[in-house]
Order: structure tokens, then sequence, then C-alpha cells
């Protein structure tokens, strides 16, 4: 006759059983989680936003004997929410300023929040002093410094999250990228000529 402790082994099972049990059900609901996240997610079907520079001045633009430059940039930037029912977060956003892809200078973007089909105008002053670079990159720095325009790229790299109703987001990496902006500087540091205004890139 079995006693009372090994009857409620038997009903209870062996340890390595329920373990099993266990685990097989926390995977379910992981997945039955992820599958609803993905669901969410296509119902959804954010569109990207669209960036464009509109404006950029240079205040400051000087490079030493030794290579070093000091450098201050204004440049507005517009940016439009196309989505109907989707708003966006903008928690964390920081720009920089690259020649050959070295960083010349940079700047944070105050976060702000984005209403669905909304535009909004973006103000960033970028900076950056005593920067050291590539002897090679310096170099043609100065050369195109000396003819008085300068190819350069924007960057912007953000942590956005998207919203819709009471549900919102995880996370998600907002790149954009202004190619070939070319800045028109004197030789004395001071703005000449005009801008030409441009769209961005942008990748989620």
């Amino acid at each position: 006759m079995e006693s009372g402790q090994s009857k409620q082994q038997h009903l209870a099972g062996p340890p390595g059983k329920r373990m099993k049990l266990l685990l097989a059900a926390g995977g379910g609901i992981i997945v039955l989680l992820g599958l609803v996240v993905l669901i969410t997610w296509l119902a959804l079907k954010p569109e990207k936003p669209k960036y464009y520079l509109e404006y950029g001045s240079v205040s400051q633009f000087q490079i030493s004997e030794d290579g070093l430059v000091n450098s201050k940039v204004l440049f507005n930037i517009t940016t439009r929410n196309p989505n109907k029912k989707v708003a966006i977060y903008y928690d964390k956003i920081d720009a920089f300023l690259l020649y050959d892809g070295e960083e010349i200078a940079w700047a944070t973007i105050p976060p702000f929040f984005q209403g669905h089909k909304n535009t909004t105008s973006l103000h960033a002053s970028l900076s950056g002093y005593f920067v050291s670079l590539e002897a090679d990159t310096s170099r043609d720095l100065k050369l195109e410094h000396s003819s008085g325009k300068i190819d350069m790229g924007l960057r912007l790299y953000a942590r956005i999250r998207y919203k819709r109703g009471s549900w919102k987001s995880r996370h998600y990496t907002l790149r954009v990228k202004c190619r070939h902006l070319t800045l028109d500087v004197a030789q004395n540091g001071d703005t000449a000529g005009s801008f030409q205004p441009m769209k961005c890139h942008v990748h989620v």
C-alpha cells in the first residue's frame, strides 16, 4: 500500500516534467505577446516622418595652422508626421555635422511630442571647438575652406515612440541623413552666399 507522501509525488509528477511544462507555458506566453505586438504594429503601419533642411547659417568657422577646427552652425529643420492617427514622442535627439565622415560639431535638440498630421520646426545650433581631425581630412577641409564652399553632411539620431490612443510602442531609433549640403563660408568665418534647402533621408 502506497504512503500518503508517495501518492502526492505520483499525482504531482516528476520535478523535471513540471519544469518542462512551466517553461513551455512561459514560452507560449512570450510568443503570444510577441504576436499581439506584431499584429498591433502591422495594423497601425505608421509611416516614417519626413525631414527637410530648410536653412543653414555659419556664424563661425576657423581652422588653425595645426588643423584644429572651431565652428558654430545654425540649422532650421522641418519635420512632418504624415500619419493620420499616430503621434510621435521624440525622447532624445542628437545632431552631428560631419566632414568626410568625421564629426566637427554637435548639439542636442530638446525632446518634443509631435501630433498626427503635424509639422514641427526645429532649430539646432551645432558647435565644436578645438576639434582634431585626421591629417588627410584636415588638409582637404583647409583646401575647401579656402575656396569659400564646404561640402558637409548633417545627421540626426533620435529615440522615438509611436502613440495611438492609449497604446504606446517601444523605443525605435530614427536616423536622418542630409547628405552633400554645401555651406558657403568666407575665409573670415562669415556666411556668404545662399543656402539650398533639401530633403533628407529617414530610416527607422
